[in-house]
C-alpha cells in the first residue's frame, strides 16, 4: 500500500481505501479514490489523471485531493465498493 502525506497532519499517512477507473477524457487515465489518513483520520477523494497523448516521455499528470465530510465520504466509499469491478488499493 502507498502511501502519501496527508494535508492535515503532514505525516506519511495517507492512503486510498479503493478506487475506480472511469472513463477516459483529455486524460488517458482517471482515478476516483476514497482516501484516508492513519494518523489523524482524515477523509477525502483523490482524483489522478494522466495524459500519454504527447511525446514518449513527457506524460502530463494531475493528482488532486479534496476533503470530504464523513457523509459524502462514506458516500463515495460505499458507491466505489458496490461496483463491479472496484479496483483494491
Amino acid at each position: 500500500m502507498i502511501k502519501n502525506l496527508c494535508p492535515e497532519c503532514k505525516q506519511d499517512s495517507l492512503y486510498a481505501i479503493a478506487s475506480i477507473e472511469l472513463y477516459p477524457d483529455a486524460y488517458d487515465e482517471i482515478t476516483l479514490s476514497p482516501t484516508v489518513c492513519d494518523e489523524c483520520h482524515f477523509q477525502g477523494m483523490s482524483i489522478y489523471e494522466e495524459s500519454r497523448r504527447w511525446e514518449l516521455g513527457s506524460e502530463v499528470v494531475h493528482d488532486h485531493l479534496y476533503p470530504l465530510t464523513k457523509t459524502d465520504f462514506d458516500f463515495l466509499r460505499e458507491k466505489i465498493q458496490s461496483c463491479q469491478n472496484p479496483s483494491k488499493s
